[in-house]
């Protein structure tokens, strides 16, 4: 009998946790747009919407340059992002960049979650192809299995794989995504 109260305690405090993220999603309507989003310039467009999200300003500002503007936006973040697969929602959404995330991609998370209202038709994680880009892209992907579910579900979650060096030799150019193919 104990094991059933504190069961049911445990799911009345889980989900009025939800309904305050659901309160605090109320909010997003008073949100400012961060300096590191760059939208896209035009709202239809024949090609679909594309949202990058980007490792540090000087990767952004190189794809600002090499995006095609009318459909591609961009969001950088500064720095490794919090591990969220631990953590509660309510803990994920503390971290700024992840809730300016959450506020671009207009689709809401937790209970307020709808793919319908999702801004994006992909959602492409660039990062360096070093340890500091591994692990903010596993941060990133770990966020969306975790809290956005739907958006892997949906198939509109991709990584850009950046090759690691760029090979001269004579007139050939040649691009290696590892330390063992620039060996060999």
């Amino acid at each position: 009998m104990v094991e059933v109260i504190y069961g049911n305690y445990r799911a009345r405090v889980e989900g009025e946790k939800m309904r305050n993220v659901a309160k605090d999603a109320r909010s997003f309507r008073t949100w400012q747009k961060p300096d590191t989003f760059y939208p896209c310039s035009s709202a239809k467009s024949e090609f679909p919407k594309e949202i990058f999200l980007v490792e540090g300003n000087s990767a952004g500002g190189g794809l600002k340059a090499a995006r095609n503007a009318k459909f591609q936006a961009i969001l950088t973040f500064k720095g490794k992002s919090k591990n969220c697969w631990d953590c509660t929602l309510e803990e994920a959404l503390k971290s700024e960049p992840l809730l300016n995330l959450v506020k671009v991609l207009e689709c809401g998370i937790g209970p307020t979650f709808d793919i319908r209202k999702l801004a994006f038709d992909k959602i492409i994680i660039t990062t360096d192809a070093d340890i500091d880009g591994y692990h903010i892209r596993v941060g990133l992907v770990s966020f969306f299995i975790k809290f956005l579910p739907g958006v892997v579900e949906a198939g509109k979650l991709y990584i850009a794989e950046p090759p690691l060096y760029r090979l001269v030799q004579g007139k050939n150019v040649y691009f290696v995504a590892s330390q063992t193919e620039y060996i060999e």
